[in-house]
Formats: C-alpha cells, structure tokens, sequence
C-alpha cells in the first residue's frame, strides 16, 4: 500500500494558496526562486515520483501490463487461428483433381484408362440410403455392370 502523503508535503502545498502551475513548465520558470507556488510544484512533482515508484505501485502497473499482453496475445493467436482454419476450409471447398486427370498431366495415359474405367465402374453402383459409399455388389442390389472393353476407353481417351 502507497503510504499517504507527507504532513509536511501537505504544509507546502496548501502553502501555494491557489493554482499550482506544473513542474518545469514556462510559467513555474516564471515565478520567482522564492514563490510557495514554486516550492509547491516541486513538492508535488517529487509526491508523484515517489507514489510511481513505489514497489507496490509499479507491481500493480507491471501486472495489468502483463494481463493486457496476454489478451492482445489470445486475441492474436485467436485471430490466426481462425485465418487458418478459413484457409484450410477454403482449400476443402476447392474440388480436387481426379485420378484421371492427374494422370494424363503426368503423361500416364495407361494409369489414365484404369482410372477411367474405375470412374465408370463407381458410376454405375446402385448407393444405399444414407451410406456415403456404395452399396456392396451381393446385399441384393444385382450383379456389377459390364464395363466397356479397354480398346474403347483408350479411343474416349485419345
């Protein structure tokens, strides 16, 4: 706890009878050496310094420093954190490549076919209700279609 001020700081001030100009300003330089209004400012310049330096006083400044940099630093990292998470949905939302497409890039043209007919294959499965995935040929949904022959695909391809 900041002890209270002084009797004597106290004496000097009220000493002043009146305003009080501020430390080291033009008009405390103008009043005269021996001025109270002078003395007091003195006395109430040195009152503050020593109010700010008490050790209990700059604790309590350091902490709520500290508190107000954690915030700005949870405010930033949470501010990050959102702009990733948007980046990483953003890049979701983006339909990929299939594997045909990124075959035929790297000039696999027999992987491409295979892809194809894989594509075609999947197409043509009957899905179950509410299954993200096809239904398993067997569960009564009928035998596989026949694909075309691969001498087919590979002219759809050229």
């Amino acid at each position: 706890m900041i002890q209270p001020q002084p009797t004597w700081a106290t004496a000097l001030i009220r000493a002043a009878g009146g305003r009080v100009p501020e430390y080291g300003s033009p008009e405390w330089h103008a009043l005269p050496e021996d001025s109270p209004a002078r003395v007091a400012s003195c006395v109430i310049a040195a009152e503050c310094w020593r109010q700010y330096t008490d050790p209990e006083e700059t604790a309590r400044r350091l902490a709520a420093e500290v508190a107000e940099l954690r915030y700005q630093q949870e405010c930033y990292e949470a501010q990050v954190a959102e702009e990733e998470w948007q980046a990483v949905r953003d890049r979701l939302a983006r339909p990929a490549p299939s594997q045909r497409v990124l075959r035929v890039r790297r000039g696999d043209f027999t992987g491409a076919v295979r892809a194809l007919e894989q594509e075609e294959r999947v197409a043509h499965l009957p899905f179950s209700e509410g299954l993200p995935y096809p239904a398993v040929a067997g569960e009564g949904e009928g035998p596989l279609p026949a694909l075309p022959s691969t001498a087919s695909m590979i002219r759809r391809v050229s």
